[in-house]
């Protein structure tokens, strides 16, 4: 009897040591997640991310997630959970074989077309980057920043562009500061005789 109930327990644990279940419950403090396998819901356990060393990642499981429960010798109470199986309430996001795609319950996605080359990114909220040192942005095209909004740009220092051909500035109007009050182009004629200046620049163009 003693071999028999073995081999009952023995069985018991080779079929616990993989499951597929759901998520029903997770926390951010401890980092723990519940998971419900047919009416059994485990105890709180640790979810897998892509790093835990000196690299580190985050990205929590979701309630109704389907996920992989290891349990190493059948025992779920030392389970660990690996998320990320597709289901019926999680439905594939991508169709394409070369492009990578993450999806975020706000909106916001970034995509990876390894065969066009491609890189997308959508953020609904703001964005911030901080860098400590130098930023360097070289493209072989064209750069274009557009904002419904004001666009500022501040320098503890000089402030250098350079162009090719022509550079062009369209607005309503236009402010220059300084303390002189300096003609900026000759074509701007003299409020007194009425001839051009003859201090000014001769390769700005101002006013049409």
């Amino acid at each position: 009897m003693t071999g028999e109930r073995e081999l009952i327990d023995l069985a018991r644990r080779l079929s616990r040591i993989v499951m597929v279940g759901t998520v029903e419950e997770v926390t951010a403090k401890p980092p723990r997640a519940r998971v419900r396998i047919g009416d059994a819901v485990t105890a709180p356990l640790l979810w897998v991310n892509a790093r835990a060393g000196d690299t580190r990642t985050w990205d929590p499981p979701s309630i109704g997630e389907q996920v992989l429960l290891l349990s190493p010798s059948g025992r779920t109470e030392q389970g660990v959970v690996v998320a990320g199986i597709y289901g019926p309430d999680g439905e594939a996001n991508g169709s394409s074989l070369t492009e990578a795609r993450t999806d975020y319950p706000d909106g916001s996605w970034e995509t990876h077309d390894e065969e066009a080359g491609d890189r997308g990114l959508k953020i609904t909220g703001n964005a911030t980057i901080s860098v400590d040192g130098d930023v360097t942005v070289i493209t072989k095209g064209n750069a274009t920043v557009q904002a419904d909004g004001n666009v500022e740009a501040e320098a503890g220092g000089d402030v250098l562009a350079t162009a090719g051909g022509k550079a062009v500035v369209d607005a309503p109007a236009i402010e220059l500061g300084g303390t002189d009050g300096e003609v900026v182009t000759t074509a701007h004629p003299c409020a007194y005789t009425g001839s051009s200046h003859m201090k000014g620049s001769s390769i700005v163009k101002a006013g049409g």
